[in-house]
């Protein structure tokens, strides 16, 4: 079943994770270190969060095999653009919401080879740029197709017992409602917790960081944690029957 929280985490991973390049050539291979362009990306990442594409290849036809999906074309307002919005010019460029809302969000995108046009001379993002995450702005697009259909993530995001713990540590975390820590909290926020993530080359290690860090980070980026979430249920579950 289709998952809008599924949709932004794929498209986080293949361009702040998996160093994945720009190429139209190879623009199918969306993999860790592969190639792909904005609309191959936009694609596949629909595809793997449980979306029917139809025959959707490019963003010429993006837009009418989406609408007949469950998708609404709407007026490029950017000012209402939110999470898991796409944004598309129908002959040139797409790109998708991944959080935040209006000018504020940002937005995740397939952008250009390390030729500096739409074919690349070695696989996987070679400048930093031919994936990447960046704020709003105005391509031009010519309309955001935003999802109107069922979404599983509304209901499966976290289960109760989970948004529980979450919501017993955040209570407990601080003692106000900006960022000044309790003394429980600063205990927390100090905790190490260590999670799997890609090295500079795109080898698979470890990455060892405060437990406080990472809540911000879920906090800021809730649909984006599908990689380290068991070790960070783990912790907080631990956390939650050590204080009560």
């Amino acid at each position: 079943m289709a998952s809008l929280s599924k949709f932004i985490e794929r498209m986080d991973y293949y361009c702040r994770v998996a160093s994945v390049g720009y190429d139209w050539a190879r623009r199918w291979n969306v993999w860790d270190g592969g190639d792909t362009d904005c609309s191959a990306l936009v694609i596949t990442c629909l595809r793997e969060a449980g979306f029917d594409t139809g025959s959707a290849a490019t963003t010429h036809n993006m837009s009418s095999e989406l609408t007949a999906r469950g998708w609404q074309r709407l007026w490029p307002d950017l000012s209402s653009a939110q999470p898991g919005d796409i944004l598309l010019s129908d002959a040139n460029h797409v790109a998708a919401v991944l959080w935040g809302e209006g000018w504020g969000a940002t937005v995740a995108q397939a952008s250009i080879g390390d030729t500096g046009g739409v074919y690349g001379n070695t696989p996987g993002d070679q400048t930093g740029w031919e994936t990447n995450e960046t704020a709003m702005y105005n391509y031009p697009w010519d309309c955001i197709l935003r999802y109107t259909g069922p979404d599983e993530s509304e209901e499966e995001d976290m289960t109760p017992e989970q948004a529980g713990q979450l919501q017993f540590i955040y209570d407990h975390l601080h003692w106000d409602e900006g960022t000044h820590f309790s003394h429980l909290g600063n205990l927390v926020a100090e905790m190490p917790i260590e999670y799997p993530t890609l090295d500079e080359k795109g080898k698979k290690t470890k990455h060892t960081a405060k437990l406080g860090d990472r809540l911000g980070y879920i906090d800021q980026r809730m649909h984006a944690i599908e990689a380290n979430q068991k070790a960070i249920m783990e912790k907080l579950d631990a956390i939650a029957k050590a204080v009560k």
